[in-house]
């Protein structure tokens, strides 16, 4: 049974795509196409983030009891 070359510490948190690719590699021409999704996921979680912390912030204050 042949051992398996070890991921490295760069490589341990990285799931599969492009951004795994990237670290395997050192590549810049893999490095930047990983950020676009990244840069998407951000951007969809200030999306969710914005309207629901204007939410949390005005609904904030004293429990109203329910009847």
């Amino acid at each position: 049974m042949h051992a398996r070359p070890s991921a490295g510490p760069r490589t341990a948190s990285i799931g599969p795509g492009t951004a795994a690719l990237a670290a395997r590699t050192g590549s810049p021409l893999f490095t930047w196409p990983a950020l676009v999704p990244y840069a998407l996921l951000v951007a969809a979680w200030a999306a969710v983030a914005r309207p629901s912390l204007g939410h949390a912030a005005a609904h904030a204050g004293s429990p109203k009891g329910r009847a």
